[in-house]
């Protein structure tokens, strides 16, 4: 995987390109284009404590989930802010930045996600509190392999 400098000298690896377009999709607000990035069996897991909070395989689940976790938010993005190669996959410092359709109130949540692309799309998207689960699941996921 080729590697780039990021602000710090941190070493990342480069952020694949379905990646970069299924990030870029969400922030256009562009949901078909989103899930056009991902295998038809794609899956994404959310922590628990999220809302809506849990796993969703395929696209129409994506969709489904995609869908209602918007509906709690007037504005919201997604922020990749840095990334390193855990086991063959894309580990992200990611943050959510939006304010809330009801409250109008402005947030920012730091969070981890693990990529995983098979074919050039995203097989996985698997989100969590902390780097250190992040990463032990990106381990154990390859051992898995």
């Amino acid at each position: 995987m080729a590697r780039h400098r990021q602000s710090g000298d941190q070493v990342a690896p480069t952020v694949p390109a379905c990646v970069r377009g299924f990030v870029a999709a969400f922030n256009s607000g562009d949901l078909e284009r989103q899930l056009s990035f991902g295998t038809p069996d794609l899956v994404m897991t959310t922590a628990d404590e999220w809302p809506g909070g849990g796993r969703y395989a395929g696209r129409e689940e994506v969709r489904r989930f995609v869908t209602e976790f918007l509906e709690t938010w007037g504005s919201i993005r997604y922020e990749q802010l840095a990334g390193e190669n855990v086991g063959g996959r894309l580990v992200e410092r990611a943050r959510w930045v939006g304010s809330g359709r009801s409250s109008g109130v402005e947030t920012a949540v730091d969070f981890y996600s693990v990529w995983t692309v098979r074919a050039d799309l995203v097989a996985r998207l698997d989100v969590f509190g902390t780097r250190a689960q992040a990463r032990e699941f990106a381990r154990a996921a390859s051992a898995g392999d």
